[in-house]
C-alpha cells in the first residue's frame, strides 16, 4: 500500500496543477497585442469575425481558420469535418470589411 502511495500524490499533484495553470484560457497573444497597438484587426479576432457570421448549426459542425495575409487582407476558410473547403473569405484588417470569395 505505501508502494503506490506516493505515485498516486504524485499524479495528482501534477493533474491539479495542469488544471490550475490552464484558468486563464483568454490571454492576448502577441499578434493580438501588436494588432491594438496598430489600430488593427487581429487575425484570431478576423476569425471570430467570420465564425459569429455563421449560423447555429454551421459553428457546431464547422471549423474557421487563418489561412494568409495578403496587404491588409487576411484570408479565412471554413471547413468542414473532413478538411473539405466550404466558403473562403477576405477580412480587411484596417476596416473590417468581410467580402466571401466563393
Amino acid at each position: 500500500m505505501k508502494r503506490h502511495f506516493f505515485p498516486v500524490i504524485f499524479i495528482l499533484f501534477t493533474v491539479l496543477l495542469l488544471v490550475s495553470c490552464s484558468d486563464d484560457l483568454n490571454v492576448p497573444t502577441v499578434e493580438d497585442n501588436t494588432a491594438e497597438q496598430e489600430g488593427r484587426l487581429s487575425r484570431d479576432d478576423a476569425e471570430v469575425l467570420i465564425y459569429h457570421q455563421l449560423t447555429s448549426e454551421e459553428q457546431q459542425t464547422y471549423t474557421v481558420d487563418y489561412v494568409k495575409e495578403a496587404q491588409s487582407l487576411y484570408y479565412i476558410k471554413v471547413y468542414d469535418r473532413q478538411q473539405k473547403v466550404i466558403k473562403t473569405f477576405t477580412v480587411n484588417s484596417q476596416t473590417e470589411e468581410v467580402n466571401q470569395m466563393d
